[in-house]
């Protein structure tokens, strides 16, 4: 195991004793998702984050002013660790080993619901009771739209994909087509 791997497990540990002490693991996880998600999709945010040009003071009343709505001081806290001791590039690796702690402390899985238009919630609602009937299990469900799938759905339950896509089966029939 790599000393980044130990230290981003270490990162993610702490983060979710921390969250346990303080009695608030579901709020901490949804903050931290936010976070996540800025982290992915905004780059400025990113370059905000890592950059050594902009004093970390600076750094921090940027983040503060602009997640005031989102976090509380726990997360621009764990933010700032995080910057002082120059770990912050693995911020994404430790907040998914954390989600994937979370979960596993909670005994919820994540399911993600991926399909070409968006769903009706009644049949988001008939996929996930399938899912928690079978499986018996918890369920955090989040859906996507992808316009490339054509049509049908792609479930991602854990780590396991189920790919139902009229794109998959195209894909198939391509396969089998070309080594006929």
């Amino acid at each position: 195991m790599s000393t980044s791997t130990r230290t981003i497990r270490n990162y993610a540990r702490v983060l979710l004793n921390s969250a346990l002490e303080i009695k608030d693991l579901q709020g901490v996880k949804n903050r931290f998702t936010e976070i996540y998600s800025l982290h992915k999709t905004v780059p400025e945010f990113r370059l905000l984050l890592v950059s050594k040009r902009i004093e970390q003071s600076t750094k921090l009343t940027v983040l503060s002013s602009i997640l005031t709505e989102t976090v509380s001081p726990f997360e621009i806290e764990f933010l700032k660790v995080l910057m002082d001791r120059g770990d912050i590039s693995h911020l994404s690796a430790i907040l998914t080993t954390f989600f994937s702690l979370v979960d596993r402390e909670s005994d919820t899985v994540n399911v993600t619901i991926t399909s070409a238009t968006k769903l009706d919630e009644s049949i988001q609602t008939k996929i996930v009771d399938s899912i928690k009937s079978e499986k018996n299990i918890k369920i955090a469900a989040k859906t996507m739209v992808n316009s490339d799938l054509i049509g049908g759905v792609k479930l991602r339950v854990g780590n396991t994909v189920i790919d139902g896509t009229v794109a998959r089966r195209l894909e198939k029939l391509k396969t089998a087509l070309s080594g006929a």
